[in-house]
Formats: C-alpha cells, sequence, structure tokens
C-alpha cells in the first residue's frame, strides 16, 4: 500500500520543528490527523491534533477546526 500524502506532509510539518518524533497516526478525518509524536524536549509522548495541509489557507477553516 503507497504512502498516504496527507500523512507524509503531517510528518513532515511536525518533525521539521524539531521537537517531534511522530510514532504513528492515530486517525484521520476530514480535517485533520491524530498523530503520536515524542515529544524531544520534555521525553514524553503527546497526542497532537494537526490540520490537514490544503485547509491552511483558509481562516474560516482553521478558525472551525
Amino acid at each position: 500500500m503507497p504512502p498516504d500524502p496527507i500523512e507524509q506532509q503531517v510528518r513532515k510539518m511536525l518533525e521539521r520543528q524539531g521537537r517531534f518524533d511522530v510514532l504513528k497516526v492515530l486517525g484521520k478525518g476530514a480535517m485533520g490527523s491524530v498523530v503520536l509524536a515524542r515529544d524531544k524536549k520534555l521525553g514524553v509522548r503527546r497526542a497532537i491534533k494537526v490540520i490537514n495541509p490544503q485547509f491552511m489557507k483558509s481562516r474560516i477553516i482553521r478558525t472551525r477546526f
């Protein structure tokens, strides 16, 4: 099964910040994803809700999210 392009974008977006290592995607919805990530700074695991990158341009959708 080929990698999901949205999942790849979400991983890049979080890992680019340098604080999180994405461990796995816990769930996906129409507007975003929830990932399990390791917080390198605090040394703990976090569930992080991330808006799908294609919605970042819309202020209305970001507010609703």
